[in-house]
């Protein structure tokens, strides 16, 4: 009779598993198998036990022991720690932490455990670079600002540098930056078509600044084969050959269209005419 009642208690929810499709079914066990897994290990994580009975051996020996009763490893400098000097240990069924801090108890020593790696470190040392790290992330400050036009429209990608280092980032949509600098930092605000700007960080970490436009880059003119175009308005690749600059004068040339050979990049001359004196590079 009892089996019967049980039977009839569990039909509501053996129907209802019945209707969950195969695939969840699996789905669901898959889940619950690598919960119970996860659980399992990190049960045998915290409460690893282990019994040792080791007279005059090295902390060397000592912890290769450990590694073959347990799934863990020691990471370990032993110019840093002093693994020749030898112990007597005997523990029963006791926590690897527990034998560990017995181990070191008198020693700078100290273990952080990551998973199956036991990393063993002079306390000094790790203080110290603990110490560092946060003394320079002290230093460091963060600064905020907005980089506008003359309009006070947002300006959307322009560059924030850190001058002398590669530290830098980019505007948001609203034009908005954050960045961490060193204090006395100056940082260079760039973007195309707009007059670079140079700051001075020291003493402030919030910035509204505005890009004023580069006028002479924009009003230059290109020549092109059908006319003149100002080349703000240029939607292909456009290079520029400076003639006072580039040593043209000093060519053995007549003619100017073989002067440009080499000049530009992307720029492919082609003499056709072999004739002295005459203009027939294209």
């Amino acid at each position: 009779m009892n089996k019967t009642t049980i039977n009839q208690k569990a039909q509501p929810f053996y129907a209802l598993f019945q209707k969950i499709p195969i695939a969840m079914r699996i789905t669901l066990l898959l889940l619950f198998v690598l919960t119970f897994q996860l659980q399992a290990e990190q049960i045998y994580s915290q409460d690893t036990k282990i019994s040792l009975d080791m007279k005059n051996a090295t902390i060397e020996k000592v912890l290769q022991t450990i590694e073959e009763k347990s799934d863990y490893y020691f990471l370990y400098n032993n110019k840093l720690i002093d693994v020749d000097r030898k112990v007597s240990v005997r523990v029963k069924n006791a926590a690897i932490s527990a034998v560990l801090e017995k181990l070191f108890k008198s020693e700078n020593v100290e273990f952080e455990v990551k998973g199956s790696q036991i990393i063993l470190s002079p306390k000094e040392m790790y203080s110290q670079i603990t110490a560092v790290a946060e003394a320079a992330q002290q230093q460091k400050k963060t600064i905020t600002g907005t980089i506008t036009d003359a309009t006070g429209e947002p300006i959307i990608g322009a560059n924030i540098i850190e001058v002398g280092t590669t530290n830098g980032t980019v505007t948001d949509v609203d034009g908005k930056f954050s960045l961490s600098v060193e204090p006395d930092a100056t940082i260079r605000i760039s973007y195309i078509g707009y007059l670079e700007q140079n700051i001075n960080t020291a003493g402030r970490t919030n910035f509204n600044i505005t890009l004023l436009e580069d006028t002479k880059a924009l009003e230059e003119v290109v020549v092109v084969g059908y006319g003149t175009q100002r080349k703000v308005n240029m939607t292909g690749a456009v290079s520029n050959v400076d003639f006072e600059n580039e040593s043209i004068s000093s060519r053995p040339l007549t003619n100017v269209s073989s002067a440009l050979a080499g000049l530009s990049p992307g720029m492919v001359v082609t003499q056709g005419d072999g004739t002295p004196s005459s203009d027939g590079a294209t």
